[in-house]
């Protein structure tokens, strides 16, 4: 299978960068973003919405970093499957993983996990 992007369009030729400094659900405006989790000393999480909430298109990629000491963790809404070789526990402060969207409900997580 083939996923493109091109449905809706190229990413932009520059990032957009969405600091948060709690616990956060993703939001289209983030689709070929950058989530820059910047939580000092608490765990948080980057929650993943069901298709039904908000509709990513197939393709979609968006880059999630743990800028500040607390763990973030990526977490599935119920109904919502994220694959990945290990966990979805970012490994250590300056870790960076990538979600891409394989299918309706259906994320694959890349990068930097314990």
């Amino acid at each position: 299978n083939t996923i493109s992007y091109n449905t809706v369009g190229a990413c932009p030729a520059s990032t957009t960068v969405n600091p948060q400094t709690s616990s956060y659900v993703l939001l289209l405006t983030d689709a070929c973003g950058y989530v820059r989790m910047n939580v000092t000393t608490t765990a948080n999480t980057v929650t993943v919405p069901l298709n039904s909430s908000v509709a990513f298109p197939v393709g979609t990629n968006i880059t999630v970093r743990q800028a500040g000491t607390g763990v973030t963790t990526i977490v599935a809404t119920g109904g919502v499957t994220i694959t990945t070789p290990s966990s979805l526990i970012l490994r250590v402060q300056g870790s960076t993983v990538q979600l891409l969207k394989v299918a309706t409900d259906t994320w694959d997580l890349m990068g930097d996990t314990q």
